[in-house]
């Protein structure tokens, strides 16, 4: 369900784009009668630092990444960057298309506090289901200023690129996660992504996408700031030591480990602690449904043994996405 799709005239095979707050990666995908195939990826890393890069920092990597995978298409399927969407499920009485177009932006007026005109509005129908001899289409619906997406189409338009669509992280990485498999249609799960600024939360229901949470404070990058202070270190070696800490279930011994443990914990306290909210708020709402494990993506799934780590802290098991 992209924001926005365009009509492309220049050939090339498209390529995915995924631009984020500690970097860029760029992946083509083909697929044929034995499934998917990762083709080419290529990946750039921000340099570690307290603040986001400005766009002509962005421009300048989003060029070095293009020029150095030696793709000969500037067509791509992006993601939205630079902003947090409003993302609401909703379900509605099954009706035209002209009919949903309108009440869509009715329902979207109840949750958008914004002006809706400079609004970019959007929507996919997730599935149809009967009730009381009645169908409803239970279906998502994403807003986000027209200014990210104008700003966010210049920065490519200066980078060499043309972008077929924008889409939102959440959705991609949903069907990223099923595509691959880390999910059957029947289980009930908790979509998590450790981004670097903030943590993501998507309740999966039978296969489809029911309810989101953002925890816009607490993210990896966070983890760094705490071990630059506890042991007096700057970023980028903090940023080496989250990549090589194996983060136990139990306190270690040795004293750094101790103190690197503790600082590491601290901050993923604060997400658990938001991620149990979100389910206790979900479980409130639909009492009759449970968690059967979750699924966690972003750069803080790759800590060493965070599956393992939440596990502990969720009381369900945790799977890091394919």
């Amino acid at each position: 369900m992209p924001l926005i799709k365009q009509k492309i005239k220049s050939k090339g095979e498209p390529f995915g784009l995924d631009v984020g707050d500690s970097g860029i990666r760029l992946a083509q995908i083909h697929q044929n009668s034995q499934g998917l195939k990762l083709v080419r990826f290529h990946a750039k890393d921000f340099p570690v630092q307290q603040d986001p890069l400005d766009s002509v920092s962005m421009i300048n990597i989003l060029k070095e990444l293009l020029r150095d995978s030696g793709i000969n298409s500037s067509r791509a399927n992006v993601n939205l960057y630079g902003a947090n969407p409003a993302i609401k499920f909703l379900s509605l009485p099954s009706m035209s298309d002209e009919e949903l177009k309108k009440a869509i932006k009715w329902e979207a007026s109840k949750f958008i506090v914004y002006d809706l005109d400079k609004m970019i509005i959007d929507y996919a129908v997730l599935n149809e289901t009967e009730e009381d001899n009645k169908k409803k289409f239970n279906m998502v619906v994403v807003a986000t200023a027209k200014d990210t997406i104008i700003n966010e189409l210049n920065m490519l338009k200066e980078a060499g690129i043309e972008p077929i669509s924008i889409g939102v992280d959440t959705l991609a990485q949903f069907h990223a996660a099923k595509a691959s498999g880390n999910f059957e249609d029947k289980e009930n799960i908790v979509f998590i992504e450790i981004a670097a600024r903030k943590t993501n939360i998507t309740v999966i229901d039978s296969g489809e996408m029911c309810f989101r949470r953002e925890c816009l404070n607490v993210g990896s990058a966070d983890i760094n700031r705490a071990l630059k202070e506890e042991l007096s270190i700057d970023l980028v070696e903090a940023e080496n030591i989250k990549k090589t800490f194996f983060l136990d279930v139990k306190e270690p011994a040795e004293p750094k480990g101790k103190v690197i443990h503790n600082a590491i914990k601290s901050v993923l306290e604060r997400a658990i602690m938001e991620i149990k909210r979100s389910l206790d708020y979900y479980m409130d709402n639909f009492p009759q449904n449970t968690i059967d494990k979750a699924v966690i993506a972003g750069g803080g799934a790759c800590m060493k043994n965070i599956d393992a780590f939440l596990a502990n802290s969720l009381g369900i098991p945790v799977e890091i996405i394919d």
